[in-house]
């Protein structure tokens, strides 16, 4: 994987269940339209409401869906759904910030005994 979207967002106090129905719908979406995407995510224990996501492909053209969640959702869900579920997952959220990267070439060729970014398992 060559190229990551790394996504933060902050959860509203008393909105977590309704994120996680969004969310669900969101991983539904990836599955459905085949998106060549894989996804890390990442929540705090400690009540801040933080969830990060870090999106891997191999080139920028297959993240583009990530960064515009609307259209993957509508391709998923229809125009309709999409909307409701945006409206939904906006006012979930306290705050966001998102970044594109690029990975470092030696994190890209891992060994197949080390595939996890070098890290040989147990």
């Amino acid at each position: 994987m060559k190229f990551a979207f790394l996504h933060s967002e902050w959860v509203k106090p008393g909105m977590e269940d309704v994120y996680d129905s969004v969310m669900s719908k969101f991983a539904e979406a990836l599955r459905k339209v085949d998106a060549s995407v894989c996804r890390l995510t990442f929540t705090s224990r400690y009540g801040s409401g933080a969830v990060t996501s870090l999106f891997f492909a191999e080139n920028d053209e297959h993240l583009q869906p990530i960064i515009q969640r609307k259209n993957l959702l509508s391709e998923a869900f229809g125009m309709q759904e999409a909307i409701a579920l945006t409206q939904s997952w906006s006012a979930c959220l306290s705050g966001s910030e998102e970044s594109e990267l690029i990975i470092d070439l030696p994190v890209t060729n891992l060994s197949p005994d080390a595939p996890w970014f070098g890290m040989v398992g147990r």
